[in-house]
Order: structure tokens, then sequence, then C-alpha cells
């Protein structure tokens, strides 16, 4: 179990892969989840944006602006445009 893998785990868990999320929302919903798991590290919010950094740097994530995050890949964009389309009707 790694840093990014479980971030990867808590963003598919709660639906942050469909579409654009904010630091925040990944916080309220996973922070608590982080803390139970990694109980000796202190700097939990700091560990998690250094990872979502190397998910970025991976190409893993999409850095929209600061705090705000979005899944790079196909299946995630087709989607996205289908829920667009959608809702235009």
């Amino acid at each position: 179990m790694t840093w990014k893998s479980e971030i990867k785990k808590e963003i598919v868990k709660h639906g942050l892969d469909l579409g654009t999320f904010t630091l925040q929302e990944f916080y309220r919903y996973s922070l608590t989840h982080f803390e139970n798991i990694y109980k000796d590290n202190t700097t939990c919010e700091a560990s998690i944006r250094a990872n979502l950094q190397k998910l970025r740097d991976e190409g893993y994530l999409i850095f929209i602006e600061k705090g705000v995050y979005k899944v790079s890949s196909i299946e995630n964009k087709e989607f996205i445009e289908f829920v667009e389309r959608y809702h235009k009707k």
C-alpha cells in the first residue's frame, strides 16, 4: 500500500474521478481515512498534497487551478462528455 495507490482508491471510491474536485473535498472525504492508516504521520495533509503532485507528474491528474484537480483518462473524458450532452437535452 502506497500513498499514491490509496489516494487513487479514495478518488474513485468517492466519485471524484467523474469531473473536477477540490483539495478541500478530498480532505472532507478522505483525510480521516489517511489519519487512521498512517497513524504515525502528523502531516497527512502535506503528504496528500505531495502525492497529488506526484500523480500529476505521472499524468494521472490534471491541475486545473490552485486546489482543483481532474483525473486524466480517456474514459473519464468520454463519460463527462456524455453527461454534458445528456443534460443539454
